[in-house]
Parts: structure tokens; sequence; C-alpha cells
């Protein structure tokens, strides 16, 4: 058992809800399901319960709505591709040149070229980070091929 301190009273144990019975209710899909009659349970409650019954779909409609939103998610993902995914190579031979400037003791930023044999070298504005420098400079090489 845990070390519940010396402040704190054990919990008392909850009783299990006991169903007296079943009421055929109707779902916002327009099935019709079983709504259990709980033992005990204020009006109150019985109605809160009935009220989120009202706006949730039976458990048959939710699968199939669940797999329809995953079907036009997939079909957006293909539909689409987004730029930063298109994978591309580069020609042999092919260097970058890269330099860091620092602009204080914590910050600083990396500038560099992209030289591709028979292409007039590439630069672009200083990045903060290598990797995103060397993509933009791959990025404005292939944007220069198509």
């Amino acid at each position: 058992m845990k070390n519940q301190g010396a402040n704190t009273k054990p919990r008392a144990a909850r009783s299990p809800a006991v169903v007296i019975g079943y009421e055929k209710y109707s779902r916002v899909c327009g099935h019709v399901d079983d709504f259990k009659i709980i033992k005990g349970e204020p009006p109150a409650y019985t109605t809160g319960r009935r009220a989120k019954w009202d706006k949730k779909l039976c458990a048959i409609c939710k699968v199939a709505a669940d797999a329809k939103i995953k079907a036009e998610a997939a079909e957006r993902r293909a539909a689409s591709p987004r730029p930063n995914q298109q994978k591309f190579r580069l020609p042999s031979g092919s260097s970058f040149a890269v330099s860091y400037v620092a602009v204080d003791a914590s910050h600083g930023h990396w500038s560099g070229t992209l030289t591709v044999p028979g292409c007039e070298p590439i630069t672009c504005e200083p990045r903060d980070g290598v990797h995103g420098l060397l993509r933009r400079l791959g990025f404005m090489w292939w944007s220069t091929q198509k």
C-alpha cells in the first residue's frame, strides 16, 4: 500500500451501480438503444445522461463515422503532398560552403552557398540552423530545374 501521509483519509469504496432495468431510447442517428435505469440515481443525473445520449451516435454509426473521417483524411493527404516532403537528389559533385556568423555571445546565423556543376552558385539569406539553410538552398536549386 502506498504511503498516504498523515492528513489524508482513505476514500470510501464506491459500490457498483445496480442496473434495475432498461428503457428504449433514441440516439441522434435515429437508432434505438437500451438506456440503463440505475437504482438510487437522482433524477437530475438521469436527465443529464439522457441529454448526453441525445447528442451521441450509436456504436455502429460511430465506427462508420470514424472510418469515413479517416478515409477522407487519407484522400486529402494523397491528393496534395506537401511541398516540404518532396524528395530530390543533387547532382554528383555538388557542394555546400557554410559559415557561422555570431551576432552576440548566445546567438548567431548560418549562411552558405550551394555549388552545382554547370550552374551558377546559389546563396540565400542567413538562417538560424544549418539544416534549414541546406534544405532552403536545395529547394532553391530544385525550383530552377523545373
